[in-house]
């Protein structure tokens, strides 16, 4: 190839330089300043993200018309510290916050020292003189029978426990007859009680009065005759006897007898766990049994008014009859909140009413269910003490 001549070199700058224009002929300037710009001619979007300081705004130029709301930080405005300002108004109290979990219970503190003694004016609720009445000790003295030798020997040792008391007066003279838990074979006499005498066990069932009482001794084991009398916490047992009662009231007046077991097991003829007659007595929480003889009758009551409450009375096992509760002559009976039952042999009957006499069963249980009676029977509540079903009677 061959080189190219002189004249084709100029001509090739020649063009270049036509089609070139001005921008290659003129001189390049090195620097653009404000008057070569428009006013209200270059927006943000004409210069680059932080290529402009401070130094570039000259002071005091700027409005807040010129800063975006929320675009400055505090560190922009930060200079020397100021004196502290007055303090504001109180604002609203603002609600109340929720209850914090209770911390755990401090140590109890030592006790203060005591106060002075003070009186109480009981003046307006209760007179003194009926109070002084109401609150004096119940008995004048307690008599306590040790059982620490043979059950005969105890029996004895109860009777001349009994004979030694003298013959109170009224309740103001009142003994408290302890018997320690054992067995007090008193034989075939019956022990009698005197008036205002409280005849207390350790417990029915670990304290027992038993005998064999004959005819003469009113074929009982524990005879009253005598007013205002009470018996509770023992056991009391007649056996062995022709005819006996383990308990017998004779005529007497305001009897209280509680918890207590009534036994009249193994006679001959006729057996009672307890016999009434006449007078007005109250058997309570007792257990009643009569038993193995040819007519046994648990609580008999001839004349009189006897009220028998939450008590379990049984008689069973008899060769002609036997009856739970019998109500003769005028008596006037209340079997209440307990149970009667009469099983095996003969004539039974849980309830039996003589013609004269009456007896009121209130929410008790009855086995068998009674039929017809000459007296008058009313039921309240009663109901079969085997099925529970209800009866009227």
């Amino acid at each position: 190839m061959r080189r190219p001549s002189p004249a084709l070199v100029v001509a090739v700058i020649a063009l270049i330089v036509a089609l070139g224009g001005s921008s290659w002929a003129a001189p390049v300037r090195q620097l653009i300043t404000g008057k070569d710009v428009r006013n209200s001619s270059l927006t943000g979007a004409d210069v680059r993200n932080s290529t402009l300081t401070g130094r570039d705004v000259r002071n005091g130029s700027l409005t807040e018309d010129d800063i975006r709301p929320r675009s400055l930080s505090g560190a922009v405005f930060r200079g020397t510290l100021g004196t502290r300002g007055p303090a504001g108004a109180d604002g609203e109290q603002g609600p109340r916050g929720l209850r914090g979990i209770p911390g755990a219970t401090g140590p109890q503190g030592p006790a203060g020292p005591q106060g002075p003694t003070g009186t109480v004016d009981t003046s307006a609720f209760y007179d003194k003189a009926a109070s002084d009445g109401r609150f004096q000790p119940r008995y004048t003295q307690t008599v306590v029978v040790r059982s620490d030798t043979s059950a005969v020997a105890n029996g004895q040792r109860l009777r001349d426990a009994i004979a030694a008391i003298p013959t109170a007066a009224g309740v103001a003279d009142a003994t408290l007859v302890l018997l320690e838990a054992g067995r007090y074979d008193i034989g075939g006499d019956a022990l009698a009680l005197k008036p205002f005498i409280h005849l207390a066990g350790a417990g029915a069932g670990v304290t027992e009065i038993s005998g064999q009482p004959g005819e003469p001794s009113d074929n009982a084991v524990v005879l009253v005759n005598t007013d205002d009398v009470e018996i509770s916490a023992v056991t009391i047992r007649a056996a062995g006897a022709t005819m006996a009662a383990a308990l017998r009231l004779q005529d007497a007046e305001r009897i209280d007898i509680h918890d207590v077991r009534l036994l009249a097991i193994g006679n001959a003829l006729g057996a009672w766990g307890l016999d009434q007659n006449g007078g007005s007595a109250r058997l309570a929480d007792a257990v009643v049994e009569a038993g193995e003889a040819q007519d046994n009758i648990g609580a008999n009551a001839t004349n009189g008014t006897l009220e028998i409450l939450r008590s379990d009375l049984l008689a069973r096992d008899g060769g002609i009859s036997q009856r739970a509760v019998f109500a003769g002559g005028t008596a006037t009976v209340r079997l209440e909140h307990s149970r009667a039952r009469a099983t095996a042999g003969g004539v039974s009957q849980s309830v039996g009413v003589g013609a004269g006499a009456t007896l009121h069963v209130v929410a008790s249980g009855l086995s068998p269910v009674p039929g017809a009676v000459p007296g008058a029977l009313e039921c309240i509540g009663a109901y079969d003490a085997d099925t529970l079903a209800s009866v009227t009677c």
